[in-house]
């Protein structure tokens, strides 16, 4: 069953962090796959990969392969690359690192209006020191108590479920926005090599 959740993870609804990294780390292997694909368009990058395709011993095995030629077996080795650095390096923990997504959410949404809730009044002082404690607080007061592997947590398991499928396709869509941005500045720079180099 967890090779059917990489194979088809758009059915999949995570039931941990791991499930997560393994979804959009599937989600990344397609959306390569597809932006390798399109790019082929371009005679110059579709030359590079039949070039690889076709190089030596490499050559070689490819040829023995049905329909080599359209497979696109170049975009496979590439996607797959790319999925086992998105789930080596948890790319998106990095997108949100740079763009503060994770660090905003914490503080907005939930230490922020915790403190509310007992009573704290927050000052820029106290937010400024939350944002400075931002991960030990979360594991204090919040992953504690809501954690998807814990065996009783207070947070209902379905909740925790929920939470965990809805930021696992936010986060899909922010890394695809990347993926395909950078095929967009590829498809983009080949465009102007062709046209400058003829």
């Amino acid at each position: 069953m967890d090779v059917l959740k990489v194979i088809l993870p758009f059915f999949s609804t995570p039931k941990d962090y791991s499930e997560v990294l393994k979804k959009l780390a599937s989600f990344a292997f397609y959306e390569t796959y597809l932006i390798t694909l399109l790019l082929r368009a371009n005679p110059r990058f579709d030359a590079v990969l039949t070039g690889i395709e076709s190089w030596g011993p490499i050559g070689k095995v490819v040829s023995i392969i049905p329909h080599y030629d359209v497979l696109n077996l170049s975009g496979v080795v590439i996607a797959f690359l790319v999925a086992i650095l998105t789930l080596m390096f948890q790319f998106h923990d990095r997108i949100s690192d740079v763009l503060g997504i994770r660090r905003r959410f914490d503080l907005k949404v939930i230490l922020i209006p915790l403190c509310e809730r007992v009573g704290t009044p927050i000052t820029k002082e106290i937010e400024t020191k939350m944002a400075q404690r931002r991960d030990a607080l979360m594991h204090a007061v919040f992953y504690k108590y809501a954690s998807s592997r814990a065996d009783k947590p207070l947070v209902d398991k379905h909740d925790i479920e929920h939470a965990l499928n809805a930021w696992s396709w936010f986060w899909v869509f922010v890394e695809a926005i990347f993926y395909f941005g950078v095929g967009a500045i590829v498809a983009w720079w080949l465009g102007l090599a062709c046209t400058r180099f003829g």
